[in-house]
């Protein structure tokens, strides 16, 4: 029997490091350049930048790019617009998330099968823009803040991991009170999605 000389055929550790780090670097070049330039030209002379003098660092430094921008009381508007609709459109959607995600873990729940067919079948495909804007304005939700968030409450995924998570993870026995208890059923719910303390 041939003992094996430890050597190894293919490329060395130090050798594939080098070639990833080199591979890393220059994809990162790629994309962080483009934002880099955005971010120069913002502070450069227009005409240095129409004329390409602006590569690597600003040319002819100037804020009144920005000065304009912030003259325009809209801007405050539009910001506090981001916030709000980031805020409401986070909040709406994990509470959707939740409460179609905890009934669908349970394995006894009514129409389980046809449930989970039917949001997969909305992962999958999609009516696309034109249908999903008559349904918007047949629901008269045009030009209201709702429009952003209803059609597209439910992230189908997420509620299909968080359901599979929250099954496997918890204790079967968490999922259901004891009938003697007066507690609701939602609090047990937020029992089984929390860690429970393993014993000393």
């Amino acid at each position: 029997m041939k003992k094996s000389t430890g050597k190894s055929t293919g490329l060395s550790e130090r050798t594939s490091d080098i070639i990833l780090v080199a591979i890393t670097a220059v994809v990162l070049i790629i994309v962080a350049y483009p934002l880099y330039y955005v971010l120069i030209a913002s502070v450069s002379d227009p005409y240095d930048v129409y004329a390409g003098k602006t590569f690597l660092f600003p040319s002819g430094f100037t804020l009144d790019g920005y000065a304009a921008v912030f003259q325009d009381p809209n801007i405050v508007s539009g910001f506090l617009n981001s916030v709000k609709y980031t805020v409401i459109g986070t909040v709406f959607s994990v509470t959707m998330l939740y409460i179609t995600a905890y009934p669908m873990a349970q394995r006894d729940l009514p129409g389980r099968k046809f449930f989970s067919i039917f949001f997969l079948i909305t992962m999958y495909f999609g009516g696309g823009l034109v249908p999903t804007y008559l349904v918007v304005k047949s629901t008269g939700l045009v030009g209201s803040m709702w429009s952003l968030f209803l059609p597209g409450g439910v992230a189908v995924g997420n509620r299909s991991s968080c359901a599979t998570t929250s099954r496997t993870a918890s204790p079967r026995t968490w999922w259901r009170p004891p009938r003697s208890t007066a507690a609701p059923r939602w609090g047990f719910s937020c029992a089984s999605s929390s860690p429970s303390p393993s014993p000393s």
